[in-house]
């Protein structure tokens, strides 16, 4: 394989190989996503357990997209579908292993 070069978004580090076997783009994620679990938990020990209005939207996680893209190659969702909201981000915020990606400690 050969190195492509760096890719960068927020708090990932993309590595970009080109795969002479397969002809291939090969694509390497990585980043340390530690600074969103220790905000999420500060987040979590400083809310009041109470909401103001009903008719606002209310900020109850952060998700690092490495988990984001974790859970895409692994469990084949899409985290921007209705399905894959719905069925899977919210079946993993309710979920206990998962509570540290939430700056809440509600149920979805």
């Amino acid at each position: 394989m050969r190195y492509l070069g760096p890719g960068n978004g927020r708090t990932v580090t993309s590595d970009y190989y080109w795969d002479d076997d397969t002809n291939q783009l090969v694509r390497h994620v990585h980043g340390d996503v530690e600074p969103i679990l220790n905000a999420n938990k500060a987040a979590q020990d400083a809310w009041g357990g109470r909401f103001g209005d009903k008719n606002t939207f209310h900020h109850v996680a952060e998700i690092p997209v490495e988990i984001i893209e974790k859970w895409l190659h692994e469990e084949g969702f899409n985290a921007m579908t209705e399905e894959g909201f719905e069925h899977m981000i919210k079946k993993k915020l309710n979920d206990p292993d998962w509570q540290y990606l939430k700056t809440k400690n509600v149920r979805l």
